[in-house]
């Protein structure tokens, strides 16, 4: 399970539903982070809105404007970067894609957490 991905000078912590940007905190909210981990999950597909509201409305209706808001939120943070207010592309009438980096990654601690597991009770 990939635990955080590395967007240029951002990281999503998966887990924990948190953007930094180097070592900061951004300040985000969760339905913006959802959004988010859907599109960079699928680099370079078009998610559609249906998708993207299901991801960060679960079971909820709600109109398209809010999907709307939050990826201009997205975008605004991202423009910290450069380049970084186009990375999620608009696909008219279809949906969104993200188009900006983004590196896989699997935190060091927990890969050797779980090796040290496995080996304590391979031993016992």
């Amino acid at each position: 399970m990939t635990e955080a991905y590395a967007l240029g000078p951002f990281r999503i912590d998966t887990r924990n539903k948190l953007l930094f940007q180097g070592s900061e905190p951004v300040r985000l909210g969760q339905r913006s982070i959802a959004l988010l981990l859907a599109l960079v999950g699928r680099p370079g597909e078009v998610v559609s809105k249906d998708a993207l509201i299901e991801a960060a409305w679960p079971n909820q209706v709600v109109e398209e404007n809010n999907l709307t808001v939050q990826i201009a939120a997205l975008r605004q943070v991202l423009g910290g970067a450069p380049g970084g207010n186009r990375w999620i592309e608009t696909m008219p009438r279809r949906g969104y894609r993200y188009i900006g980096p983004a590196v896989a990654e699997v935190q060091k601690d927990l890969i050797e957490a779980r090796h040290c597991t496995g080996t304590r009770s391979g031993a016992a």
